[in-house]
């Protein structure tokens, strides 16, 4: 799964179950979750958090949320990128294990 397709996946639940009304674009994927553009609250931004953790069969640890790790779609889809085997199963001559 490619970067950009994880990105879009996490817009699409930030919209659907969050009510996050934001355009698509290159922006957009910087804005922080908690900020004025985004307008997520904390209680919301937790519940995707589990969400994603979930979704994406990882384990996000307390250091990686202090350094920023959990602030915009950008950085959380390199966090799964790096946590998991998604982005590498869009590479053709990667090996499933």
């Amino acid at each position: 799964m490619e970067k950009e397709l994880i990105r879009e996946q996490l817009l699409n639940i930030l919209a659907d179950k969050y009510r996050v009304k934001v355009e698509k674009s290159d922006s957009t994927y910087d804005l922080n979750l908690l900020g004025k553009e985004m307008n997520m609250g904390p209680g919301d931004l937790l519940c995707f958090f589990l969400e994603v953790e979930k979704k994406y069969n990882i384990n996000i640890n307390e250091d990686e949320i202090m350094n920023g790790c959990f602030k915009t779609i950008n950085s959380i889809a390199q966090l799964i990128c790096e946590k998991s085997d998604y982005c590498l199963l869009s590479d053709p001559n990667a090996e499933l294990q």
